[in-house]
């Protein structure tokens, strides 16, 4: 897990084989943007399944943070892999809604329900690139 002084974390687990959480905590922005491209990178080489983001910490996300959410998409999908955003808070939501990423990623309302949806997740084709 990496950490700084202004409560900024990012870090990931597997809950079961195949599927991997990434958690970040802070703020999602073009400063932190490399960093979240970091770890979204190793998710997709560690996931054969399922990439769950997990905003459910993050207080604000621009369209940076968005677009490192779709291109996570993107690399996700040409492996055959399926992405989701868990515990997004309505900031975040409407920064999804603006750029239109809500239609493109399915967004739970947190980590367990994405997680109890996962049969469901994984029989369903993920939308076209």
């Amino acid at each position: 897990m990496d950490a700084d002084r202004t409560g900024w974390e990012l870090g990931w687990s597997m809950p079961c084989p195949g599927v991997v959480v990434c958690r970040v905590t802070g703020d999602v922005d073009g400063e932190r943007r490399a960093a979240v491209e970091e770890l979204f990178a190793a998710a997709v080489d560690y996931a054969d399944r399922l990439v769950l983001v997990d905003f459910s910490q993050v207080g604000f996300c621009d369209s940076s943070g968005v677009n490192t959410v779709l291109a996570l998409r993107l690399e996700a999908h040409a492996r055959g892999v399926v992405v989701c955003v868990a515990g997004i808070t309505a900031a975040v939501a409407r920064v999804f809604q603006l750029t239109g990423a809500n239609t493109v990623v399915l967004v739970y309302d947190s980590v367990s329900s994405a997680l109890a949806d996962l049969p469901e997740l994984l029989a369903t084709p993920s939308t076209a690139a």
